[in-house]
């Protein structure tokens, strides 16, 4: 962490610049960043982790002001609750132009001592004192058992969004945004599990043929209810280290199959 906030002292870094500690997965993990790289300059992206989450609000702003965008959860925003590079980046791919044209966004929890789902159901995923911040009418109900079971240094994957124009004719851009997410998360914070929250109407787009292997609650098993906005019944979604690594070491050989 101390090498990765050194660089320039830039809160927007490019994923390539972001150096790799050495340890035995070290040249997977290199393969997949370049290969990362790779796929984004292919459709014309840069991909960068910024650790300046007032930038994403401004993106989400601006993006639901042209409509292509709801309001992004309290979790990402640092106006509820404390965010800074130990716990929260997101990863902003810009075109030629350098604009930001897709996000993605990681969250660290501490669930050692209660799991994320408890976590979610007493909104501290949210706010740093729910009891202070959540406005009146704000709540979570949990009955998946994954996440009321899982504890350990937890990655909620969060604030997904690419620009409409391009969302068509970029084949593949979401899943390559996901796994740029995953990897800066393995790179800052080796987390023990990544998790996710999935409405019903996108379910189809997390199917393991598009997405990989991960697990994912059959029934909606999270929902949240935020005061202005309503109720969101949502899948639960986890990803272990196993279905991580496996993840990149497929991405190296279909990469490597494409260059030769």
């Amino acid at each position: 962490m101390e090498t990765i906030m050194s660089i320039n002292g830039s809160a927007a870094i490019p994923l390539a610049r972001i150096p790799l500690a050495h340890s035995p997965v070290s040249s997977l993990l290199a393969e997949a960043k370049n290969s990362l790289c790779d796929l984004g300059r292919r459709v014309g992206i840069t991909w960068y982790v910024n650790f300046d989450m007032t930038g994403l609000i401004e993106v989400n702003d601006r993006a639901m002001s042209g409509g292509s965008w709801d309001k992004i959860l309290p979790a990402a925003d640092y106006r509820c609750r404390h965010l800074d590079r130990s716990n929260a980046y997101w990863i902003d791919g810009r075109n030629s132009d350098g604009e930001t044209v897709t996000v993605q966004a990681g969250l660290l929890y501490d669930c050692s001592r209660r799991s994320i789902g408890e976590r979610f159901a007493d909104l501290t995923v949210s706010y740093d004192d729910p009891a202070t911040q959540a406005p009146a009418g704000e709540w979570c109900t949990v009955t998946s058992e994954i996440a009321l079971s899982l504890h350990g240094q937890i990655v909620w994957m969060n604030a997904g969004w690419t620009h409409p124009d391009w969302r068509r004719g970029k084949r593949g851009l979401f899943r390559t945004a996901q796994r740029v997410n995953r990897l800066a998360a393995w790179m800052l914070w080796s987390p023990d599990a990544f998790v996710g929250v999935v409405e019903p109407h996108i379910l189809p787009v997390w199917q393991e043929k598009h997405m990989g292997h991960r697990y994912m609650d059959p029934e909606t098993s999270i929902t949240y209810r935020m005061a202005d906005s309503g109720e969101f019944p949502m899948h639960f979604m986890l990803l272990t280290r196993a279905h991580f690594f496996g993840d990149l070491a497929t991405l190296t050989v279909q990469d490597a199959a494409v260059a030769a």
